[in-house]
């Protein structure tokens, strides 16, 4: 009990005595009005078991948070605002209003859902706009006997390799074909300086023992040919410095 309680300046104190003497009048023991007084004080908050409202606000939180998570996510991957409302097929203004640094919005559940998969798409969708530009030069080709590669089958090849890496890349559940009469081909991705290369065998969804045997041959001759490039290469700059030495195949690693 404070000080300013015992002085009568602020009426408190003579509004209590009121109140006892009427509780007194009704008949009520010093003992049930210390009871009465118990009950009335204030309990402290029970914050073991919050109320719905609090749950309420925690799942769009949540939601809120998801959504930022992923236009941020996308924008890192170089799409501007208005690229993911299209690749997410959701309105322009979700996006600008859930990044808003003073009152964002909530999205709604099936917003936050397409943002999100647009996430998981957007890898491809990137890749799509990427491969296209890689430069892919077709080395060698395994082909049908009598058929031999000219410029035009290389240039088919090549404009279906990157369909092949973005397969492979993104999980596809099938590879795409060949192109009809080749049977394998070892193909360099990007300059020469990345030495990267690619090969790819006929595929077979149902292989028997005779067909795997077959892929592995076929695999075998496209790094057997790319050795041979390569050894061809060594050799030409081994001629071209002759007094330089050079360490031996055991000490490659």
């Amino acid at each position: 009990m404070s000080s300013r309680f015992l002085m009568s300046s602020d009426g408190r104190r003579l509004r209590a005595q009121k109140a006892i003497r009427k509780l007194f009048a009704l008949g009520i023991s010093q003992g049930e009005i210390l009871q009465i007084m118990r009950s009335c004080r204030k309990k402290p908050k029970d914050r073991s078991n919050p109320v719905f409202p609090l749950q309420r606000d925690s799942a769009r939180e949540c939601r809120l948070r998801r959504a930022c998570w992923a236009i941020r996510t996308l924008i890192g991957l170089g799409f501007t605002e208005s690229d993911i409302a299209e690749l997410a097929d959701v309105e322009y203004t979700s996006i600008t209003r859930a990044l808003h640094p003073q009152e964002p919005r909530v999205p709604p559940e099936g917003t936050v859902m397409k943002l999100i998969q647009a996430v998981e798409k957007a890898g491809e969708e990137r890749l799509k706009n990427l491969l296209p530009r890689v430069a892919i030069t077709v080395l060698d080709t395994c082909c049908q006997t009598g058929r031999e590669p000219g410029a035009r089958l290389r240039a088919q090849i090549e404009s279906h390799a990157p369909a092949d890496l973005l397969n492979a890349l993104v999980f596809a559940s099938a590879p795409d074909p060949l192109v009809p009469g080749i049977h394998a081909f070892l193909a360099q991705v990007g300059e020469a300086v990345h030495g990267l290369y690619l090969i790819k065998v006929r595929p077979e969804k149902k292989e028997n023992l005779k067909k795997r045997i077959i892929r592995q041959r076929l695999l075998k001759h496209e790094v057997e040919h790319l050795l041979q490039r390569i050894d061809d290469v060594l050799q030409g700059l081994e001629r071209q410095r002759p007094n330089r030495h050079l360490p031996s195949d055991s000490h490659i690693a």
